[in-house]
């Protein structure tokens, strides 16, 4: 399942930072162009791999969980590149990370006491691009557009957290899954989005 092709394009965005965080680094005009492109891709294959699983009726709970998993990676090695090559803020840093590990930590307490575990949300989905967005701004030093993403940032990591939490006090309860984006597949599966 691992080289399914869904599978594939989550793991694509792990591949993506070294060469993303080499070209943080370089900060010339011709790396941080090729760096703005690998971004896109990235936000690219996140909207793809979900696709492409349901076209094909791949859904599996391998690529349940690595899609949120290939998220966060991506998104924190950018984050840790931006700080030190850029002047991305720590205290935005600190906010997306703390979310994520809320939501690790709810997942994983699921699993734990035998209940099924929640798959992707759609506010992580659009999250994760507003995250996309928010990098992009920060790579090409465009204020206005640090500003606006910053808001969106915050805005959709206030309602996915608000959603999953509403939606894990309903799984924790009872062993059954309210209506979400993905219909998920019976088998052990974490997600964090």
């Amino acid at each position: 399942q691992l080289f399914w092709p869904s599978n594939l394009l989550s793991l694509s965005r792990i591949l993506l930072i070294w060469p993303l965080a080499y070209l943080i680094a370089a900060h010339t005009t011709g790396a941080t162009i090729a760096a703005v492109i690998l971004l896109a891709i990235a936000g690219v294959t996140d909207g793809l791999d979900g696709y492409v699983a349901r076209k094909t009726g791949r859904i599996t709970p391998l690529g349940t969980a690595l899609d949120p998993i290939a998220d966060k990676i991506f998104a924190a090695a950018c984050i840790v590149a931006l700080i030190v090559w850029r002047d991305f803020p720590i205290w935005l840093a600190v906010t997306l990370v703390s979310r994520d590990l809320l939501l690790l930590l709810g997942g994983l307490s699921l699993l734990k006491a035998g209940r099924p575990t929640i798959p992707a949300r759609i506010y992580g989905k659009y999250l994760f691009f507003a995250t996309v967005i928010l990098l992009g701004s920060y790579l090409i030093e465009y204020r206005f557009g640090e500003l606006v993403s910053v808001i969106a940032v915050l805005g959709l990591c206030a309602a996915s957290l608000i959603d999953y939490l509403l939606v894990f006090r309903k799984v924790s309860a009872a062993r059954r899954f309210p209506p979400m984006m993905i219909t998920p597949l019976p088998g052990p599966c974490v997600s964090a989005l």
